[in-house]
């Protein structure tokens, strides 16, 4: 999303009946990270610059016309705990999802110029939001 400047997501897995693990009824849980992307990333948003991505932590951060946010992927087999610092103040929302739930609430931490060190569980996508649930 940062490099290759998306502005627009496509769900095809769900087009049709098409596909014999799939009765068309139940989307993939790729959808539900689809759909947190295109609730928290609306138009208008802007990507803002992150340090560089961590030996498997990737980071992506947002500035929506209206909230702030912050995505960070963990593709190790386990467990990282890492410390964001520089957020603009609000009360960020940890959304997580791995293999065992998707959009799964974990805490809501509050940022006043103070770092935020947190948990990211082993192969999960994590968003951190001011955007009201």
């Amino acid at each position: 999303l940062k490099l290759a400047r998306v502005n627009v997501l496509l769900y095809w897995q769900m087009a049709g009946y098409d596909y014999q693990l799939n009765d068309g009824l139940k989307p993939y849980p790729i959808f539900d990270l689809l759909r947190q992307f295109k609730e928290q990333i609306p138009e208008g948003s802007q990507v803002v610059e992150t340090s560089p991505n961590l030996d498997h932590v990737y980071a992506l951060a947002v500035k929506a016309p209206s909230h702030f946010i912050i995505h960070l992927i963990n593709d190790y087999d386990k467990p990282q705990t890492i410390t964001l610092v520089g957020l603009p103040d609000g009360a960020y929302t940890h959304i997580q999802s791995d293999a065992t739930a998707t959009l799964r609430f974990i805490e809501t931490y509050p940022v006043a110029k103070n770092p935020v060190q947190l948990t990211l569980a082993a192969q999960s996508v994590n968003v951190l939001t001011t955007r009201a649930r």
